[in-house]
């Protein structure tokens, strides 16, 4: 085994427990992570449709005569009333989905130089 090359002795119970909950964390916040992002997706999803509803929308008035350029502003600007919660809801889970990764991403550093200290350290 790696751990007992590196550390010169065998090890057993607890001290295989401390060598491998890095990764069995990172594995942990991956999962989480990878839901979170799914979630993340669907949310944009709706946004996206909504967006393309607005434009649609905007068009139907172009050709019925009742333009507003200032709707068109604020599709494109995402400052539409119509989809503003879906925004707010898409950035929010943005935020977690970019912070969660970062932490993954950081315990996945953390288990790769636990995995050649930590059997000198045990």
């Amino acid at each position: 085994m790696y751990w007992e090359a590196l550390g010169g002795r065998q090890f057993s119970g607890i001290e295989l427990f401390w060598l491998s909950l890095p990764w069995v964390v990172s594995v942990l916040l991956s999962v989480i992570t990878h839901f979170v992002i799914d979630e993340m997706g669907v949310r944009d999803d709706v946004l996206f449709t909504k967006k393309l509803t607005a434009i649609d929308h905007h068009r139907i008035n172009i050709v019925e005569g009742k333009e507003n350029p200032e709707e068109m502003l604020q599709i494109i600007n995402d400052t539409h009333p119509y989809y503003k919660d879906d925004l707010k809801s898409v950035n929010r889970w943005s935020g977690l989905a970019k912070w969660l990764e970062r932490c993954t991403f950081a315990t996945l550093v953390i288990g790769f130089i636990w995995a050649v200290v930590g059997p000198l350290i045990l």
